[in-house]
Formats: C-alpha cells, structure tokens, sequence
C-alpha cells in the first residue's frame, strides 16, 4: 500500500518539479503532510528538504 502511495508521489514530486521550481509542495498522504521545499543553491542545483507533520499525534 505504502508502495504504491510513494511511487505515485514521486511521480506527482518529478511533474511538480518540472514546473514549480523554487516553490513550496505539499502533498497529503493519508494522515501525513509532507512539504518539499526546494532551495536553488546553484544555477542547475536543488536542494531539496522534507518536513513530516502528523495530523494526528500517532502513527
């Protein structure tokens, strides 16, 4: 289940990536936020930080 769910957010991630440069992503995977933010360090290099908030307090 968690595969499929990855898989399909990294494609989600990839088509974001392509359009959305410099800018902040979320994603609402069942009961986690995922946020991506990308900061350009370089002309052609991203560097990419994952922040993981619950909407619960469990897992």
């Amino acid at each position: 289940m968690y595969n499929k769910t990855y898989a399909l957010l990294s494609v989600k991630l990839i088509e974001a990536v392509t359009k959305l440069k410099n800018k902040v992503l979320k994603f609402a995977v069942e009961n986690l936020v995922l946020t991506f933010v990308y900061k350009q360090q370089h002309s052609s290099e991203y560097q990419l930080e994952v922040q993981v908030q619950s909407d619960t307090n469990h897992f």
